[in-house]
């Protein structure tokens, strides 16, 4: 008996020990807010998960956050906006090739058919956009499901989404400086440029899989507002190939690690980025650890 425990013990030591259980998982309470103090840092600095489409009264009207954000000096959040490129907007940046030929005829009509079924977009019209833009407009468009979590469209997606309106507002009413860890044509670079259209319309298509199924949004909501980082993490990651998440979020966490540890020295910030760039040992809880600093989590929705 004691040879099986043993044994037992070994191979889940083994098993964690090479990363095969998810990286999400730690005995640690996980949720959506984290305090960052250590370091030296005079003031405590805040890192807050965002849900990029639930509205800007979650954070408004959320007295736990209220009092985190009137005891920071500054506000930062993923991307400002730039004016000049958004201006300067031209769609055949986002062209690439047809979504036909880089999927099965099978999935491009199954992606086809939800497209216009869900959100009266039809892909066959339109020019040969990069899956990911595609993505981005199923996800803003007035769609039978994203109308069932009540999305808030004051805010357009190239104001940065709808709830980190809600951090423009703070730093504009309280007149403290706001940032951002990267620009648009940072992000557009990545986001179209960096990653091959290939990898694009894998993601596309497991994007829309799930949300045929019923995984996303309405789930990934609910975990959030549960402020269940893992649960968050294990529904949101799925949607991306290794090569995408590679790219598009612990390559920006690393950039995004460039910028934070000097903006939180120099005074107290409240940072709010997508709730995915907090997840795993390549997530900002973890990153920032590593520097030095000491995370402590949250409760904001029911503390």
């Amino acid at each position: 008996m004691k040879k099986i425990v043993l044994i037992t013990l070994l191979l889940i030591t083994t098993i964690n020990w090479f990363g095969f259980l998810p990286p999400t998982l730690t005995p640690e309470k996980q949720t959506v807010c984290w305090k960052i103090q250590g370091n030296g840092l005079k003031k405590p600095s805040y890192l807050f998960g965002t849900l990029h489409t639930a509205k800007q009264k979650l954070i408004l009207q959320n007295p736990t956050l209220n009092v985190f954000l009137h005891q920071v000096d500054a506000f930062t959040i993923e991307r400002l906006d730039d004016t000049a490129y958004i201006n300067h907007f031209n769609p055949s940046e986002y062209l690439t090739q047809p979504l036909r030929d880089l999927l099965s005829a099978k999935d491009y009509n199954f992606v086809s058919r939800v497209f216009y079924e869900d959100a009266r977009l039809d892909i066959n019209a339109l020019p040969p956009y990069s899956p990911i833009f595609l993505m981005e407009q199923f996800m803003t468009s007035p769609s039978k499901r994203n109308a069932s979590i009540a999305l808030d469209t004051t805010y357009p997606i190239l104001s940065g989404g709808r709830m980190e309106a809600a951090f423009i507002i703070a730093a504009k009413s309280r007149h403290l400086p706001l940032f951002g860890l990267e620009t648009y044509r940072e992000q557009d670079s990545m986001n179209y440029k960096v990653t091959p259209a290939r990898e694009q319309a894998i993601c596309l298509l497991k994007f829309i899989n799930d949300y045929s199924a019923g995984v996303t949004p309405v789930n990934i909501k609910k975990c959030y507002m549960q402020e269940d980082l893992n649960c968050v993490c294990k529904t949101t990651l799925p949607h991306f190939s290794e090569y995408y998440d590679s790219v598009m979020r612990v390559g920006r966490n690393f950039n995004f690690m460039k910028r934070l540890p000097a903006m939180i020295q120099k005074q107290s910030t409240f940072i709010a980025v997508g709730t995915k760039h907090l997840c795993g040992a390549n997530g900002l809880v973890a990153l920032l650890r590593k520097k030095g600093y000491i995370l402590t989590p949250c409760k904001v929705w029911n503390p």
